[in-house]
């Protein structure tokens, strides 16, 4: 019994096998015998009776056995047979559910989001597993920080679990998710193993890891559809801000990307919101899969951090219908700077090139250059307030009255930054007596005498040292913008035993651009003229650009990136400081939030990494000038709500039991076919039904004719006999 109980789920009804046995005894019985005729003569018949005689006896034992079979099928059939299931379904379950929180399931079908239905599918699955079950879930997009997940028989503490998960707008990764849950179940002794993933099978979630979940296992996978054939949705993309500079007075444009991600047309406007106010608006209309860009020129009239986003009007997943962006608007940076004397003609003067490079916008009513310099003569010097100024340039100044460098040196100390131009003027001596001190030596190195012949351009050293690992070059990285600087004549340096680095050297190895840290501030030193007499650097495209660089570097005015996917991690580089830096952020629900950096890391960078709330985050360095904001978005390509294909589906090879069912019910279904394996009992019942039909025109066919149709025939069988012996 115990053998048949594996094969048959009432195998008491085998007994009835035995009943194939009663059309044989009925046959027995009901044996029929051919009818006796007179006749003339017998020898035509005879032969005739012999022959069908024997076919008879084989349509006669064709039919007994249809008969028998159709007893004995129907017997089995009673038995309710069914293929074993895998002897893994047997025993208490382990079960892991993937739940899809990624930014397509916030889509909405008749109302009603898709992330909700998904939470109650979860948990109507948790609670079929039974009470002996263990289980996990495991989201797509866990918020950081959460322990690694492990199975548990609490099933109150999964459940929530579940009831605790939020849909996220970051994009999922269902391979990566399923391995996950694969990995957790294969540290389980229970057998019985079993995946379901709770998900819309939306496209972009599955092509995420191709092949991460690939399994050639016999644990079934379970995918219970949460979604819709509707993929209608429109998204702004991205948002740029694109202008000469982010400085107060000076307009900017904001340039929005839309995209309409369904089958047809659809009209939409997009505002431009500006610290909680809309500004502007802009229609349009947007073809199937063709971006669209909405342009926005606002004007800042205030400085400091302003956060903005463009929207445009709900659709079925709203997560995605605003764009956040944050903008830090800079007074114009004022930069001191200091020459010997003016030049009877302009472009004669030191500085002419470099007031024109750092403020080329100069004489113009319509706009302005976000560095604003301030040129004076050498004796006026003493009469500025240096801390009113971001940055100082001397340039090709002779020397410094003492009183000039002690307020240049505290300058420097209090944050300040200095960048110091070499020219014919310089007197090495002095510069190294007054700024070079040891005890606290202002200058990144020691004044040397000069390189080279500055009346001679035939003879020239190039620019081939270039430390683009420095933030003050890293921007200039594969641009080769220092390639055609040409070298005539510079003054060398003595960096031995001193702290400065070198960023750009000449091809005879000296150096052109060092720099030194010194207290808070920075120093930075040309050993070339900010003029062409001694090359042409002023005249080749690097200048300008180094030099707003330059002035951003030294005045802690950086170019910082400002925009990051949900669930990115933010740093935040603090390399002047001289100790950990704390900083002090406030998420876009106002939730005041504290990291600090990592004195030990690259530039003393502090990490922060619980991002999955879109929009913008302000921040500020305690104890520091530093202060600033950046915006978290949504990953539109998750707006996409096309679905996975069934191709693309088996190409994830999830296992050799995958099965994908739109409801509990055929959940439990399926399930129940793998705990009682593949029942064949409609199948014997249909063979049963096809050989009775079968039998009965068979049998039809075969029904003898009547005794007067026979004699008949017979008769006319002796007639033809007789007249063919006459």
């Amino acid at each position: 019994m115990g053998f048949l109980l594996q094969f048959f789920m009432s195998p008491l009804f085998l007994v009835g096998i035995s009943s194939a046995s009663i059309p044989i005894v009925i046959h027995l019985i009901h044996r029929r015998k051919a009818p006796k005729l007179l006749f003339s003569t017998l020898r035509f018949l005879r032969v005739s009776n012999e022959r069908t005689s024997r076919r008879q006896h084989l349509q006669d034992i064709f039919l007994l056995l249809l008969r028998a079979l159709i007893c004995a099928l129907l017997a089995i059939a009673l038995a309710r047979p069914f293929l074993p299931a895998s002897s893994t379904m047997k025993g208490p379950v382990a079960a892991a559910i993937v739940l899809d929180n990624s930014l397509s399931m916030s889509a909405e079908d008749e109302g009603q989001a898709r992330f909700a239905v998904a939470k109650q599918v979860a948990l109507d699955v948790l609670r079929d597993l039974g009470s002996r079950a263990s289980a996990v879930m495991v989201a797509t997009n866990p918020p950081r920080g959460r322990p690694a997940a492990a199975t548990s028989s609490d099933l109150a503490a999964v459940e929530r679990d579940i009831l605790g998960t939020n849909a996220s707008a970051a994009r999922g990764d269902l391979p990566a998710a399923v391995a996950a849950a694969r990995r957790i179940l294969d540290a389980v002794a229970e057998p019985n193993k079993q995946i379901f993933v709770v998900s819309d099978l939306q496209k972009n979630s599955w092509s995420t890891t191709p092949g991460a979940a690939a399994s050639s296992g016999d644990t079934p996978v379970i995918i219970l559809d949460c979604g819709s054939t509707d993929a209608s949705n429109a998204a702004v993309t991205d948002v740029a801000i694109r202008g000469r500079s982010r400085v107060e007075g000076e307009p900017i444009t904001v340039e929005a990307r839309l995209l309409n991600f369904g089958p047809r047309a659809v009209n939409e406007t997009a505002t431009l919101y500006i610290d909680g106010q809309a500004r502007d608006r802009r229609t349009l209309t947007l073809a199937p899969s063709v971006p669209a860009a909405a342009s926005f020129t606002h004007v800042f009239t205030e400085p400091g951090v302003h956060k903005g986003w463009v929207s445009i009007e709900d659709d079925r997943l709203k997560t995605d219908n605003v764009r956040s962006f944050a903008v830090r608007v800079q007074q114009q940076l004022k930069v001191l700077v200091v020459q010997d004397e003016n030049a009877a003609v302009s472009f004669m003067d030191d500085s002419y090139y470099l007031l024109r490079a750092l403020d080329p916008l100069r004489g113009q009513a319509d706009a302005r250059s976000p560095i604003r310099p301030v040129s004076v003569l050498t004796p006026a010097m003493s009469g500025e307030k240096l801390a009113d100024y971001k940055a100082v340039f001397l340039v090709n100044v002779a020397t410094l009255a003492r009183a000039a460098a002690d307020s240049l040196r505290e300058y420097v100390r209090e944050g300040g930054g200095l960048v110091i131009f070499a020219g014919g003027n310089v007197q090495p001596a002095v510069y190294n007596e007054i700024l070079g001190d040891p005890a606290g030596a202002l200058l990144p190195a020691e004044f040397g005498p000069a390189v080279g012949n500055a009346d001679d351009h035939t003879q020239f050293r190039r620019v081939t040292d270039v430390d683009y690992t420095h933030p003050l070059l890293a921007r200039f990285k594969g641009e080769g913008l220092f390639d055609d600087v040409r070298v005539f004549q510079n003054v060398s340096l003595k960096v031995a035993g001193r702290s400065a680095a070198k960023l750009v050297g000449l091809s005879d190895g000296t150096p052109f651009l060092v720099e030194n840290g010194y207290e808070n501030g920075t120093v930075l030193m040309f050993t070339t003229s900010a003029g062409t007499d001694w090359s042409n650097f002023p005249l080749k495209q690097a200048y300008l650009p180094l030099l707003h660089e330059i002035t951003y570097h030294v005045s802690r005015t950086k170019t910082v990136k400002d925009s990051y996917l949900v669930d990115s991690l933010v740093r935040m580089a603090f390399p002047e400081a001289d100790a950990a830096v704390a900083v002090e952020l406030t998420d876009p629900a106002g939730k005041v939030l504290r990291v600090e950096s990592d004195q030990g890391s690259a530039n003393n960078t502090a990490v922060f990494e619980m991002t999955s709330l879109p929009g913008v985050y302000t921040w500020r360095a305690e104890g520091q000038q530093d202060e600033g904001a950046f915006a978290i978005n949504p990953d539109t390509r998750e707006s996409d709500l096309q679905r996975l294909a069934d191709s693309d589906l088996q190409a994830a090879k999830l296992g050799e039991k995958v099965f994908v069912v739109a409801s509990v019910d055929e959940m439990r279904d399926v399930l129940k076919r793998l705990k009682e394996g593949f029942p064949l009992l409609d199948y014997f019942f249909l063979a049963v039904l096809g050989i009775a039909i079968f039998e009965c025109f068979f049998s039809n066919w075969l029904t003898p004719e009547s005794p007067r149709e026979v004699r008949k025939s017979s008769l006319g069988l002796v007639t033809s006999a007789t007249h063919g012996e006459a």
